[in-house]
């Protein structure tokens, strides 16, 4: 029986009694203790199998303290740390990982460790056991690289609300935080864009505007969120979302242009892309192109006016590009080669610099 005992504090249930050579009634009790070492450890490993399932399931590690004496920073306090916990960090088992609060505490980050022992010792001495052990905190890896975990616990306490156990859990979080600070990321450039950035659901509802968007448009935040696309566009707003819709459903993205009626009823041109973010909703990027589209504008008329000029001209004008490409000549090139139009000129020039680059091997310049 000692070493039944023995073995039962070492965690060994294989160990049974053995009756050979006690007598009847002695061997009826060595069978029905064997039997119920049996049923213990079915029942044991059944729980374990549960923990495990759960744990794999949730991503969690357990751990648990024993306070020695109500003192919860007395050094002789037990720690043990699961082997799941271990494994998260990178470790094998008790060798390279003791079960000692230094183990955990000293692979805590600088910036986190301060505040993390400060919750801990918090939770342990508020006797009312009103605050929680619930924190956020950076653990190094066997290998040297930092990972976030959440971490939270509970304490058992006597009447008086001395400390007897603590348990608690960790998660590893680090893909979580990475995510979350990539979206705070995205959030702030999307936040801080000076363009128009809307989220609407395909069937009319706004999610989102950014501030630009009452900058550009003269329109309150509130006004835009209500119906913006009402507002700038007026009786046209259904013929332009119909054409957009469309677009989203065949292709997952819109390119548009269109005629938009500000808030002081300066009318302006607005372009921008639509593209789907998830089945029933899509994003929405914009800018004010009124004086962009003005000075493409301009810029076409000074180049008709430059060629109504040449072509008035009996000299041989021709136009190149920076690399001396041959883009434009006048009616007295077309007329002086014998061309029968601007384009046939164009062309030929063009294939003949071709053909000049392919035998010599060199980069046309335009100089003879």
């Amino acid at each position: 029986m000692e070493m039944l005992s023995d073995a039962g504090k070492q965690g060994d249930f294989d160990a049974e009694i053995d009756y050979e050579g006690l007598s009847q009634d002695e061997k009826l009790d060595a069978l029905l203790i064997n039997e119920a070492i049996r049923n213990y450890k079915a029942a044991t490993e059944y729980d374990l199998m549960k923990y495990k399932l759960t744990s794999d399931a949730l991503g969690i590690a357990l751990w648990d303290m024993d306070v020695v004496s109500a003192d919860p920073i007395n050094p002789d306090n037990k720690f043990t740390w699961s082997q799941e916990f271990r494994h998260m960090l990178g470790f094998n088992d008790e060798r390279d990982f003791p079960n000692v609060l230094q183990s955990w505490s000293n692979r805590l980050h600088p910036e986190d460790k301060a505040r993390t022992l400060d919750a801990f010792a918090a939770h342990m001495n508020d006797y009312t056991g009103k605050t929680p052990y619930d924190i956020e905190y950076r653990l190094m890896l066997k290998g040297g690289e930092y990972r976030h975990f959440h971490a939270f616990g509970t304490t058992l306490r006597d009447k008086d609300g001395v400390p007897l156990r603590v348990a608690g859990a960790v998660m590893d979080i680090d893909e979580r935080k990475q995510m979350q600070n990539q979206l705070k990321i995205m959030s702030s450039i999307i936040h801080n864009s000076p363009n128009f950035v809307s989220y609407k659901e395909i069937g009319g509802e706004c999610l989102y505007v950014n501030p630009a968007a009452s900058k550009l448009t003269g329109y309150s935040h509130e006004e835009l969120m209500s119906d913006y696309i009402g507002s700038m566009f007026g009786d046209r707003a259904g013929g332009y979302l119909a054409e957009v819709i469309k677009s989203l459903t065949e292709h997952g993205l819109a390119q548009f242009e269109y005629k938009a009626v500000m808030k002081d009823g300066e009318q302006r041109t607005v372009a921008g892309t639509a593209f789907t973010i998830e089945k029933n909703a899509y994003a929405t990027i914009a800018s004010d192109v009124t004086e962009a589209k003005k000075m493409e504008e301009s810029l076409r008329h000074m180049h008709e006016r430059l060629m109504l000029m040449l072509d008035t001209s009996p000299l041989c004008a021709q136009i190149w590009d920076q690399s001396f490409k041959t883009i434009d000549c006048n009616e007295a090139a077309v007329k002086l080669y014998g061309f029968r139009s601007k384009q046939e000129y164009i062309d030929r020039f063009q294939r003949a610099a071709r053909l000049k680059s392919s035998r010599t091997g060199a980069v046309p310049t335009g100089k003879s």
